[in-house]
């Protein structure tokens, strides 16, 4: 029996089930590859991790830890790099203090040995170049008129070395800091810049020295010291003003010249030292000091200190 049927209506389910096996074989390997993709993010994601923060490690960001996952080798690895890690940073931390106490013991014992030295120029050979002054007074006028010019010649020089003898002690210890306070130390300080270098000199405010213990004023005190003999010495300015006012509780203290300036980026900067005493004493007291200069555009000095009722 022969039978004649058209070729499309034939071949349809053919072409139908070839479709759905095409169809079928696409979404299993949609799927095969969403879940291949999964599976190796589940490994890679922590690894991932790992050294994202093992590159933050090796910049000096010592706190960074990563979340354990799983409990599988990867998560083994994980605990220990967050081990490594707490110990790092532990460790830089003991290293810090440690540095923080050097530098405290340091600064301290050269402040005892400069109150050392005060002590000794005015009790001793301050008081002896006075017995001096005071036997040559005596003697000036027990001698002929030509040795009493010699006598008055040698009286001025005494006086002279007196006067330098008591600069050095006071620049060493100034008593004004014991007797009536910080301020009126700095004030001191702006002063003798005026007089000295014809540097004219503008304080503004009040440092409240009330609520800052000896050695926090005595540390104040250095950085104002150490900032003004820096302008003395290097800025050619002619004009400088100090700002400080407290604000809640944090003393800020801003000290501007208009003189040179200079290159913060330049590694041969010569006022470096003493700038880096300021900032050293800042952190001690757990402030923070913050040098702004360019060349032709003057010097400023940014300080804040935290003040409370048990600053030392």
């Amino acid at each position: 029996i022969l039978a004649e049927i058209d070729y499309g209506e034939a071949t349809a389910s053919i072409y139908i089930i070839r479709n759905n096996i095409m169809l079928l074989t696409v979404l299993i390997g949609l799927a095969f590859f969403i879940l291949t993709y999964a599976i190796s993010r589940k490994f890679t994601r922590p690894l991932i991790k790992l050294k994202d923060a093992a590159i933050e490690l090796g910049e000096g960001r010592l706190s960074a830890l990563v979340g354990i996952e799983s409990d599988d080798e990867i998560g083994e690895l994980t605990e220990a790099f967050n081990s490594m890690a707490i110990n790092l940073h532990e460790k830089d931390q003991a290293l810090k203090l440690e540095r923080v106490n050097r530098l405290k013991s340091a600064i301290d014992g050269q402040d005892q040995e400069r109150q050392r030295l005060s002590r000794e120029l005015h009790d001793g050979i301050g008081q002896s170049m006075i017995a001096i002054r005071l036997k040559l007074g005596v003697l000036e006028n027990a001698v002929p008129p030509k040795i009493k010019e010699n006598i008055q010649s040698v009286i001025l020089m005494t006086d002279n070395l007196i006067d330098e003898v008591r600069a050095i002690s006071n620049a060493l210890m100034p008593p004004s800091l014991a007797e009536f306070g910080l301020s009126a130390a700095i004030r001191n300080l702006c002063n003798s810049l005026s007089e000295t270098n014809g540097i004219q000199t503008d304080f503004k405010g009040e440092i409240p020295g009330q609520v800052l213990g000896r050695k926090a004023k005595l540390y104040l005190f250095r950085i104002f010291q150490e900032a003004l003999n820096n302008i003395a010495k290097h800025a050619e300015a002619t004009s400088l003003e100090i700002e400080a006012y407290l604000k809640e509780n944090l003393l800020y203290i801003r000290i501007t010249d208009n003189g040179k300036g200079f290159d913060q980026q330049s590694a041969c900067n010569e006022k470096g030292h003493g700038l880096n005493n300021i900032i050293e004493r800042a952190s001690l007291l757990k402030g923070k000091a913050t040098i702004l200069s360019d060349p032709g555009n003057g010097t400023s000095i940014e300080i804040e200190i935290p003040v409370t009722k048990n600053t030392p």
